[in-house]
């Protein structure tokens, strides 16, 4: 995400505008910035007496969490070779935290963990390199 305009160049814009009676639209073409953004600004001194930039918000809390997190800890390290609709319904059985699996991946790759994938997806000819694929059905 872009970081936010410096509380210098807002400065200047809103002076520009409010005390040099500079139109908006001029001041956004001298300025390089978006005409929005000059409206913006200049609603925001003039309402809020603000010329910086709100703190961004950092989203959402994670719905898997505390003993969520635990849990799929526990699977991860018990069966390694799950899908992420699987880990879902047994993070569902355990914790009883019902998500999407899309969710479970983005724990994941929050906490770190990774998942090795085993079993039948990796018994089958004919996928990987290396391994007898095309090649050896001729």
């Amino acid at each position: 995400m872009p970081r936010a305009y410096s509380r210098d160049l807002r400065q200047r814009v809103v002076a520009a505008v409010l005390e040099g009676g500079q139109p908006k639209e001029a001041a956004a073409r001298g300025f390089r910035v978006g005409r929005s953004t000059v409206y913006r600004w200049v609603e925001a001194a003039l309402a809020e007496g603000r010329l910086e930039a709100k703190p961004m918000r950092g989203g959402p809390e994670p719905t898997i969490r505390g003993e969520g997190e635990a849990a799929l800890k526990r699977l991860v390290a018990a069966d390694n070779h799950l899908t992420l609709g699987e880990y879902r319904d047994r993070l569902e059985q355990e914790a009883g935290v019902r998500v999407h699996p899309w969710t479970v991946g983005r724990t994941f790759r929050r906490l770190g963990l990774t998942r090795k994938k085993e079993g039948p997806a990796r018994g089958r000819t004919g996928h990987g390199r290396g391994r007898g694929g095309a090649a050896g059905l001729a």
